[in-house]
């Protein structure tokens, strides 16, 4: 067995070599996703309110994605209107502390915290410290998580790093968007179910941990159901439902009383009244037949922003938890590819019934990002399965999410039939890197701003790799 101090290194190394991806592009302006919570979290500094009309109405402030119960008509002044963001509120309150205290320091220094390069600024901090350090964070996991269930150190590492780096995973862990805070929060929710006891304490951590995540993205609720499912099934009693479900009490009760003050009841939610631009765009929730298969294959397959075709590694993962179903000795295997077939399928029907499954003009299928975690011992399954074929799928897939993050994360999906390839690999190998970087804000021109980048990647992968080398040998028993 390896030693603690030999995991450490891998994860350490692990860590900071999807933290140093993640943070390796950004864009010079927040996008409209990433302003609706944004916004908030600076209302609620600023101005002491959960409704985010004085900002909304800034030009660096304006978003389309915002909810309100008392929109007037066009007619009268739009803002008296209470605005909130059309999304969970808990990624905007995440970010109260942290901007509370830039804002702080920037008055201080003589800066005004509302002016647009510093608006700017501080949300490009706060999507590292809400979307990027979460999601170096749940790699970690990833690992642990695959460990736990019988994989072999080489294998789980690099099952960790096909879902933290070669899917969407990736790029939306570059900006604010939820998916990532989601992701980690369902991966240690995921590692605390799916292994060890089935004690109280563990129950009453992941249920905390799946409250927070359905308190940034409401569709881990149905994480919550399938997890919970999975706690019942492995204690083969009902005993750790009531910490399971205190655990995420507060959260439930914290996302009532906004939904309460917001909407004006409980259970109203921003979806209940969006930007009715939305409405006169023809986007709507679905139960069409012909929209839902279109949307399911839209999802997985399609060039336009499908699974399957940005990260055809996830394919392996998929079809490897599958055979675990049928084949694996291990209860526990079981459960947990069941668990994770479960929530992946959960997810893509669900997002195939909502207005704009595409994600808007997002560079591939970011709604389901959140599924892809609790696959990770199933990628890593694939590399012990399939070595040569998972490689070539990993390398793909692994090059597409890179071109996304640091190209683009907002192609254009209706002018091209696949954005991937007729518009984000031509601006890349056109040397035309949209994003922000640090190579960029070296004055580095074209590809030669990712160089810095890699001076600190490839010694971070290569010590990722001598400890895993290390930690292994460490497994290995010493010959007689």
């Amino acid at each position: 067995m390896s030693s603690p101090r030999s995991l450490r290194a891998v994860e350490a190394f692990l860590f900071l070599l999807c933290l140093a991806t993640y943070v390796s592009a950004w864009d010079d302006e927040l996008g409209t996703s990433a302003l609706a919570h944004f916004d908030q979290t600076v209302a609620i500094v600023e101005s002491g309110t959960l409704s985010m009309t004085s900002v909304i109405f800034t030009r660096h402030g304006a978003t389309v994605d915002w909810s309100s119960p008392d929109y007037p008509e066009p007619q009268k002044d739009l803002t008296a209107a209470h605005i909130y963001p059309g999304k969970a509120p808990g990624l905007s309150f995440l970010g109260v502390a942290p901007y509370f205290l830039l804002s702080k320091c920037e008055r201080a220094l003589g800066e005004d915290p509302l002016a647009p390069a510093v608006f700017e600024r501080n949300g490009r901090i706060l999507s590292w410290l809400l979307a990027s350090l979460p999601a170096a964070v749940a790699a970690v996991l990833l690992l642990r998580l695959s460990l736990a269930l019988g994989a072999r150190l080489e294998t789980a590492t690099l099952g960790a790093l096909t879902i933290a780096l070669a899917t969407p995973f990736a790029p939306f862990a570059s900006a604010l968007y939820p998916h990532a805070g989601e992701s980690a929060a369902l991966a240690g929710a995921g590692l605390l179910v799916l292994t060890g006891e089935t004690s109280g304490r563990r129950a009453a951590g992941a249920g905390f941990l799946l409250g927070l995540a359905t308190a940034i993205s409401y569709q881990a609720a149905f994480a919550v159901i399938v997890l919970g499912a999975a706690l019942l099934v492995r204690a083969r009693s009902t005993r750790p439902l009531g910490p399971f479900v205190l655990g995420g009490l507060p959260w439930l009760v914290l996302l009532l009383v906004i939904h309460h003050v917001e909407f004006g009841a409980p259970w109203r939610t921003g979806y209940g009244c969006v930007n009715p631009g939305f409405a006169k765009a023809g986007l709507a929730w679905s139960l069409s037949p012909g929209y839902v298969a279109n949307a399911v294959l839209g999802l997985t397959v399609l060039p336009r922003c499908g699974l399957l075709f940005f990260a055809p590694v996830a394919g392996a993962a998929v079809l490897a938890a599958a055979l675990e179903l049928r084949r694996e000795p291990s209860r526990d295997r079981r459960i947990a590819a069941a668990v994770a077939l479960g929530f992946f399928a959960l997810t893509i029907a669900l997002t195939s019934t909502q207005p704009g499954w595409w994600g808007g003009k997002s560079s591939g299928p970011r709604y389901l990002v959140p599924a892809l975690p609790l696959l990770a011992p199933f990628a890593a399954r694939a590399w012990q399965r399939w070595p040569n074929g998972t490689a070539a799928l990993a390398g793909a897939s692994l090059s597409n999410a890179l071109a996304v993050l640091w190209v683009t994360l907002t192609a254009s999906q209706e002018d091209f039939r696949s954005p991937l390839f007729q518009w984000i690999y031509w601006l890349l190998l056109s040397g035309k890197v949209d994003r922000s970087s640090p190579g960029k804000a070296l004055g580095l021109p074209g590809l030669l701003a990712l160089v810095p980048y890699f001076l600190v990647a490839l010694p971070l992968a290569v010590g990722l790799f001598l400890s895993v080398r290390r930690a292994s040998h460490e497994e290995r028993p010493a010959s007689p």
